[in-house]
């Protein structure tokens, strides 16, 4: 591994918000990201992403049905309820989300290995 794994990494990414290129990171970069304190941070980041894109899909309206849509039989009547969606969740379970997948993600980085190559003459 480097020995200064993230004065690497930034380097790395200034030259590619520099040159408008991606960034390629070695094994042992990506281990020493995923293993920081950063990635905890962006883990962080793209629950936000997600929660708010959930939110703006919630805040579309909802389509209208055409006049062969409607509801239809005996006693069914809209429903004035409102709440939150299956699927949303609190700030409890999106920390404990993050915590997971911040565990997951370093288990496995841990269980892979580079394989060597054999040299063939």
């Amino acid at each position: 591994m480097t020995a200064q794994p993230f004065t690497e990494l930034t380097s790395i990414l200034e030259r590619a918000a520099r040159n408008d290129t991606r960034a390629h990171l070695s094994p042992d970069l990506v281990r020493a990201l995923i293993g920081s304190e950063a990635y905890s941070l962006l883990a962080h980041y793209r629950i936000r992403e997600l929660t708010a894109k959930w939110q703006e899909n919630e805040a579309q309206p909802a389509p209208q049905p055409g006049p062969n849509l409607g509801h239809s039989g005996y006693g069914i009547e809209r429903s004035g309820m409102n709440g939150a969606s299956a699927g949303m969740m609190t700030a409890a379970e999106q920390e404990a989300v993050e915590r997971a997948e911040s565990q997951r993600a370093l288990a496995a980085v841990a269980s892979t290995k580079s394989p060597r190559r054999l040299k063939t003459h």
